[in-house]
């Protein structure tokens, strides 16, 4: 595989890109839809207004002549834009610019095989064998669920309702708001073999759905009477792009209007390596400003690789709650990934759930990803509970981890949490002596020293030169 030897510039460092030359269909994905397009961040030593910075971004386009795509005007506080590698250096030197950095890839984490249901019946008592109920005190009424994915067929009658088609990244007018950069769902490209590419497409296309339906669906959800927002920012084929999901976070973040606490799902990830860690950087700082700003709780999938889910993001990330996967034999899915970052344990092998196939189809699934639905749907049963008490998003969180069965699964590896997602019905926590919730808060990123641009006395934005 050819590398590129161009590099990208933050004023800080020189990096090398993350990946290369299109021979397979990954790297067709790559080509068309992240090579040359970049994440600018605008310097932060005064927090602008939304305003303010679609304004710079115009301005900046047309100094420098370049093609944005999305505005952050509400996470990050910059834009994506297309643009040669040279100029792309040239305006990272910009004193108003904190960081240049190449848009990276992202993919759903979807691991799938056939096989029973059993997951929910799990979650609502402390140990095996399985009860064939499952009991609840609450629905989740009113809680929000953002599903950031490939998308949620609203019409399914798992969820038909209670689905509301918030953000599209590739067009959609059916969805109430859309990307100011549209790409195509299905992409053309050197695509897999016929047959798998089908194979890819048809699981891609259920991943967001069978995701929702573990969440909130009537028959195989947690929360049933939660309210799904649906935002869709991955393709066909389950690839996406950290400009992509920053995008879909950033409509989350500018038009959420909820007076409770929402719950944002990320089954998704991708692989962070000493060379493309400065790629994933932009899309961090954009979770833990949400995560700061007290309105909503994270979620996401640990990985499917069997390894440590401290090289992987958004796992990694200390203010996101992370979900392992385990089995109907109360052990560590063999897939699951592990380590100290892992926060809770949910069912994520042979879960069945809703698909895009019909309004009335069902399929089973393994993945961290389902998984991740679980713990956002206990989450929404918590935020419900809590109505009118005086709680911010680290006590739901707490919460959650304390209710958790202590060390009922095998083969979890040493230094990672044995903990299984529990959800009592009668007062009583799987706990014996009980464990710590994870932080509900994490570090927005730093400014990086600079005060450009700055605001002058007559309340004008005004650029370094």
């Amino acid at each position: 595989m050819e590398v590129f030897t161009s590099t990208y510039y933050n004023r800080r460092n020189l990096y090398p890109p993350p990946y290369s030359h299109a021979e397979t269909y990954e790297e067709a994905f790559y080509q068309n839809h992240i090579k040359d397009r970049y994440i600018v961040r605008f310097n932060e030593g005064h927090r602008m207004a939304p305003q303010a910075v679609r304004a710079l971004t115009t301005q900046f386009a047309n100094q420098q002549n370049i093609e944005v795509g999305s505005v952050f005007d509400h996470v990050l506080q910059g834009f994506s834009a297309s643009m040669p590698a040279a100029r792309a250096e040239a305006l990272a030197r910009n004193p108003n610019i904190h960081s240049v950095v190449p848009v990276a890839p992202m993919h759903l984490n979807t691991y799938t095989q056939n096989g029973p249901d059993w997951g929910l019946d799990r979650i609502d008592q402390i140990d095996l064998p399985l009860s064939s109920t499952y009991t609840t005190n609450y629905q989740g009424d009113n809680v929000r669920i953002y599903i950031v994915d490939s998308g949620v067929k609203n019409s399914h009658q798992e969820m038909s309702g209670r689905v509301t088609q918030y953000f599209d990244r590739y067009g959609d007018s059916s969805y109430i708001h859309q990307s100011s950069v549209t790409e195509t769902f299905c992409p053309d490209g050197p695509p897999p073999p016929e047959d798998e590419l089908r194979r890819q497409s048809i699981l891609a296309r259920s991943h967001g759905t069978h995701v929702a339906g573990i969440a909130s669906g009537q028959n195989y959800g947690v929360a049933k009477q939660a309210e799904i927002y649906d935002v869709r920012v991955a393709n066909c084929y389950g690839h996406s792009s950290t400009a992509s999901v920053i995008s879909g976070l950033n409509a989350i973040r500018d038009f959420n209007t909820s007076n409770l606490i929402s719950v944002i799902n990320l089954s998704l990830g991708a692989t962070v390596t000493e060379e493309n860690e400065v790629a994933y950087e932009q899309l961090e700082i954009a979770i833990n400003q949400l995560t700061n700003s007290n309105d909503f709780i994270v979620v996401a999938s640990a990985g499917n690789g069997n390894a440590d889910a401290s090289n992987t993001t958004p796992a990694r990330i200390s203010s996101v709650v992370t979900v392992g996967a385990s089995n109907s034999n109360d052990a560590k899915a063999s897939f699951s990934n592990y380590g100290a970052v892992i926060d809770i344990f949910a069912p994520g092998e042979s879960i069945t759930s809703a698909t895009y196939n019909s309004n009335s189809s069902y399929g089973t699934a393994d993945g961290t990803s389902m998984a991740a639905p679980f713990v956002s749907g206990a989450l929404a049963l918590l935020i419900e509970e809590n109505i009118g008490l005086p709680v911010v998003p680290s006590d739901i969180i707490t919460s959650l981890i304390n209710h958790a069965s202590l060390n009922k699964l095998y083969q979890v590896p040493s230094g990672t949490a044995n903990k299984l997602l529990y959800i009592p019905n009668d007062g009583e926590d799987g706990s014996s002596g009980g464990g710590s919730g994870g932080s509900g808060g994490g570090s927005g990123g730093s400014g990086g020293g600079f005060d450009c641009p700055y605001m002058d006395e007559n309340n004008n934005w005004v650029m370094c030169q």
